[in-house]
């Protein structure tokens, strides 16, 4: 959908002022998706970031920092959570409507094994998304601090697998692609419970159509995606899963010591990966390997397909995880990427207070019904909040005049969002 200017905009929804804007969304409620509706325990977060307390950095994600957050008011008062914060003002038009799809998503997500979205609230110029804590850390810790040379607990390794493609199967039933599975964004919490996170790239899969942009992580990449004359679609996710199974089975994924690249060349040419077999690995993990590495997309199974293999007959449960893994780990804090807490520290240090005034996102009014994954990248899902979003557009650009003294630039965005996204040794 070509979005136009933000003069054009207003006039398009009948003039609407900021001074509207801020009396309708500035009251102190909190903004729920249907996923928090359907599990009122988790209601009543904070929607203001004066009742949070920066800890520290978790991790970096698609968009910044995430942080590790104390809850200073209401019933979870006490209560550790994970923020993302987003600085609106650092945002292209662009990838401000991809914010506001990604946003819609997380709304309608409701499965066990996708990382629980808890709240999201405007202060200031920044987006706050609050999600539980994961304090088991990623995967991706995990093998850099205590399986270095992979996880060779088959039993592990299943369990680990089978939890994160019920996750890509749930996606892949509602037709989203997730984009970027890796270890990294496999986390685990303190019982041992596995979730999938960072949705930055996930898109909806239009009814008998495909995509072709290519965004992922270059190592974890499908084929297909990385050639720019093949279209996509949720098998490109499958391959991504061998890449990261095998990525979980020796520490790292194939072609990660090659330049950017020559990754690129190898993955296009050179015969799929495969385990070792002199490794000694199970034949039915073998199997699964291949089953997700095939060059030809329509030779890939499916996520429904691959949980019936031989090889999740050896996953466990989270109590298992818990004692293989949990009760062996030093504190996250101490876990954590040296560098991650180099730019939290910054950030804390040259970090301004921010306007009380809440600017309230409301971002449940895309669907009544939680499972309802929709039409987020057409017109009718854009018409459900985009209103709102060019009142906050045009709020922020205000602001950004009066700091200035000038009048700021109305750019326009295009229909093609989607930029290729290096993995995160390139960014």
């Amino acid at each position: 959908m070509y979005c136009q200017n933000i003069e054009e905009n207003k006039q398009i929804n009948n003039q609407i002022s900021i001074v509207d804007k801020q009396q309708q969304f500035t009251q102190n409620q909190q903004v729920q998706s249907p996923f928090l509706m359907n599990q009122k325990q988790d209601s009543q977060y904070p929607s203001s970031a004066s009742d949070y307390k920066l800890i520290s950095g978790l991790g970096s994600g698609y968009f910044g920092i995430v942080w590790k957050v104390q809850v200073l008011t209401g019933p979870h008062k006490g209560e550790f959570v994970a923020v993302k914060k987003i600085d609106m003002d650092k945002q292209t038009d662009s990838k401000m409507d991809e914010i506001r799809k990604k946003m819609l998503l997380l709304n309608v997500l409701n499965h066990p094994s996708l990382l629980p979205y808890k709240i999201a609230f405007v202060t200031g110029k920044e987006l706050w998304v609050v999600f539980s804590i994961m304090d088991g850390g990623s995967m991706e810790l995990l093998l850099k601090n205590m399986y270095t040379q992979g996880i060779k607990d088959i039993n592990l390794l299943a369990t680990i697998i089978k939890e994160t493609l019920l996750g890509i199967e749930y996606l892949h039933q509602n037709n989203q692609i997730h984009r970027d599975i890796k270890s990294a964004n496999i986390l685990l919490d303190s019982e041992g419970k596995i979730a999938l996170s960072d949705f930055g790239l996930t898109t909806k899969l239009k009814k008998n159509k495909k995509h072709n942009t290519a965004v992922g992580s270059v190592c974890w990449m499908a084929p297909e995606v990385l050639d720019d004359n093949i279209f996509y679609d949720t098998k490109a996710d499958i391959w991504s899963l061998g890449i990261t199974a095998y990525e979980l089975a020796y520490g790292k994924p194939p072609h990660s010591e090659c330049p950017t690249i020559k990754a690129v060349l190898n993955i296009l040419n050179e015969d799929p990966p495969r385990l070792n077999k002199e490794d000694g690995w199970e034949d039915s993990f073998q199997e699964f390997i291949e089953a997700c590495l095939q060059k030809e997309p329509a030779h890939r199974k499916t996520a429904t397909e691959l949980l019936q293999m031989k090889f999740f007959k050896l996953a466990k449960n989270k109590e298992y995880i818990k004692e293989k893994i949990i009760k062996k780990l030093d504190p996250l804090d101490k876990r954590i990427d040296p560098q991650v807490k180099t730019m939290a520290e910054q950030e804390l240090k040259t970090s301004k207070s921010v306007s009380q005034n809440k600017i309230q996102w409301d971002f449940t009014e895309s669907t009544e019904n939680p499972d309802y994954m929709g039409d987020l990248d057409t017109q009718e899902g854009d018409s459900k909040i985009n209103k709102k979003m060019q009142q906050f557009n045009a709020h922020r650009n205000d602001l950004a005049s009066k700091q200035n003294g000038e009048k700021p630039n109305q750019k326009k965005c295009s229909e093609n969002y989607d930029e290729f996204q290096l993995g995160e040794e390139e960014k």
